[in-house]
């Protein structure tokens, strides 16, 4: 890579943003970014990477890759934690910023989960917390949300309950109690706080990688989950739910025992692997063996794991739940870009502060020509002179500007916004984007081909029927003319 001309530390505070999809690579480009730019730390803006021992399956940098660069708010959550929530990542993230900022340290936040991410990128107001009850207001919420839930928000606010899903417990428990608290309707602080959202960090500029070939990035997901569910993390999946399940003696049992919708187990990595880890399970009572032992002993370890590669049934299910989470990863990458242009591609204070690298291979020669030298150049050049007019000026490729914001901001208005149902699917849908991209689908397109095919073949059925019909009609006419003229003549004789 050529010489990039590196900024003066002692500079006014920047922090770095890098968004964008799973497997699109960021971390790649927060270490390479790091350790370009020098005196950068890395903080983690992942909610599953904050679990101890939950490495693999969520993309976690490596061992060697933390020890080059300094990474935080990594490890920090042990897997039994199961209700940590956004406003708690916020108050951890702001206060060690504020700790990078006084070490005269460039804070890189990198990670997946642009809800966190966005906590930390904005001054976050009241609409946007994660409100905690106490236990009376909690018994309430919990009548409000398993009884009334939905419908109440309907009766209350029926533009905001049309636009979010009926199961969203969490959204609709916020609205509520934000309604109780203010008298106002959950709609109207939308459109408020959306049109007033102000940045935390004076200085921030936001990275973002995208890759334009969505084939592309589904062969890497592919190839990225093959290289994790190998020896390593095959491990981890069962770890992870041995940690949970081991004291259970009966398989029917597991799924009473298991929250997919809270802590580590609602990870996408985990949770799609839950009908190999009942065959492992099946394996583990039957033999009356204890993983973690098994792990304690090489030989062993070794020994199983072969186990299992030889065992038919365990490899078919493996292969199923290996396609299940390339599916869900798909879905979610489409779930982020969604994120992205409905909630930050619209807001005039971002304008001349997203930095979008678009790249059509992973290959390593594109990977640093299309998005990491220039992002150096970007920052190199902002850290030198914090003026977002030159960055325009000089990186007009890259920058979203005030025209994209505007015609990003052309989304459907909140009081227009309605559901959708797909009859062929049977799938409710959120929005005209939702809609639009479901009618454009592969899975859709399938379906509804599928269900023309049975139309055509019920048509034919009923034609073919009907000729049926006629033709039984004919031969009886027939057979009545002929016994009517056979009768006739033994009349005459």
């Amino acid at each position: 890579m050529e010489n990039i001309p590196l900024p003066n530390t002692n500079d006014k505070k920047i922090i770095i943003f890098i968004m964008g999809t799973s497997a699109v690579g960021k971390t790649k480009l927060s270490l390479s970014l790091a350790n370009t730019l020098k005196n950068c730390e890395i903080v983690n803006c992942d909610s599953m990477q904050l679990y101890k021992d939950a490495n693999i399956m969520t993309a976690k940098a490596t061992k060697d890759e933390q020890l080059k660069i300094k990474h935080h708010l990594l490890d920090i959550l042990d897997v039994s934690v199961n209700n940590f929530t956004r406003t708690s990542f916020i108050e951890i993230g702001v206060k060690l910023i504020d700790d990078l900022f006084k070490q005269g340290v460039i804070p890189i936040i990198v990670g997946g989960t642009h809800y966190y991410l966005e906590g930390l990128l904005f001054q976050d107001n009241e609409l946007f917390q994660d409100h905690e009850s106490s236990e009376t207001e909690t018994a309430t919420n919990e009548e409000i949300t398993t009884l009334e839930d939905y419908n109440l928000l309907k009766e209350i606010d029926p533009v905001m309950a049309n636009k979010i899903h009926p199961n969203d417990k969490r959204k609709i428990r916020n609205y509520l109690m934000l309604y109780n608290k203010h008298k106002i309707l959950p709609s109207e602080m939308v459109k408020k706080s959306e049109s007033e959202r102000k940045l935390r960090y004076e200085n921030s500029i936001i990275l973002w990688p995208l890759m334009q070939k969505s084939q592309v990035l589904k062969e890497k997901a592919r190839l990225r989950i093959e290289e994790m569910v190998k020896q390593e993390g095959i491990k981890e999946i069962i770890s992870i739910y041995e940690y949970f399940c081991f004291e259970i003696q009966e398989v029917d049992e597991l799924e009473k025992k298991l929250d997919f919708t809270r802590g580590i187990l609602q990870a996408i990595g985990y949770k799609e692997f839950f009908l190999f880890y009942k065959e492992i399970k099946k394996i583990l009572l039957k033999l009356n063996l204890s993983f973690k032992k098994i792990l304690n002993n090489e030989k062993e370890t070794d020994d199983f794991l072969k186990y299992i590669q030889d065992d038919i049934t365990i490899q078919d299910k493996l292969s199923l739940c290996k396609e299940r989470l390339l599916m869900k990863t798909i879905k979610y990458t489409k779930k982020q870009l969604l994120w992205i242009e409905n909630r930050l591609l619209t807001l005039p204070v971002l304008e001349n502060r997203i930095f979008k690298f678009g790249f059509n291979s992973y290959d390593s020669g594109e990977f640093e020509k299309s998005v990491l030298f220039p992002a150096c150049k970007i920052l190199a050049n902002y850290k030198s002179n914090l003026n977002l007019k030159i960055l325009k000026k000089d990186f007009d490729n890259y920058v979203i500007s005030e025209i994209e914001l505007k015609n990003n901001s052309k989304r459907t208005a909140l009081e227009e916004w309605k559901k959708f149902h797909c009859e062929i699917c049977n799938y409710d849908f959120n929005g005209p984007k939702e809609w639009e991209i479901h009618l454009s689908s592969k899975k859709h397109t399938k379906k509804k081909e599928k269900l023309k095919r049975k139309e055509k073949e019920k048509e034919n059925n009923f034609k073919k029927k009907e000729l049926k019909k006629e033709n039984q009609q004919e031969n009886k006419d027939q057979n009545n003319e002929i016994n009517t003229s056979t009768h006739d003549l033994f009349k005459e004789v």
